[in-house]
């Protein structure tokens, strides 16, 4: 959850959640707050500092973060916080298309299995 220091109200959420993805277990990435907090730093604050644990705590692990191609702030939080754009991981998600943004991500490490053919 995601608050201010000195209050129990809830801003948003950000985390991490182990999933599959391309045959890889991965850390995906999610970050969700109120829009009323939108544009103001609360996101890329969250995000970074989610980022920075996971690779002192999961430092084997991928992270992913998939954002919808007109979701523009969260492309920004998603550099912000350390992650590369990877357009060759993008994938037709469930309910559209998925940007993909990642770090530690086996072929843009020079290593790691190959990719399936896109649909």
């Amino acid at each position: 959850m995601i608050r201010w220091i000195d209050s129990a109200a809830c801003l948003g959420f950000c985390g991490l959640k182990f999933t599959q993805f391309r045959g890889i277990r991965v850390l995906n990435l999610f970050c969700r707050l109120h829009p009323r907090f939108w544009g103001d730093g609360i996101g890329s604050e969250a995000t970074t500092a989610v980022v920075a644990w996971s690779k002192t705590t999961w430092p084997s692990h991928p992270i992913i973060a998939r954002v919808r191609p007109q979701n523009l702030g969260s492309q920004r939080v998603a550099l912000r916080c350390g992650l590369t754009r990877a357009e060759q991981l993008d994938i037709d998600g469930e309910d559209g298309p998925d940007l993909i943004f990642t770090t530690g991500w086996p072929e843009m490490q020079g290593f790691g299995p190959p990719r399936p053919p896109s649909r």
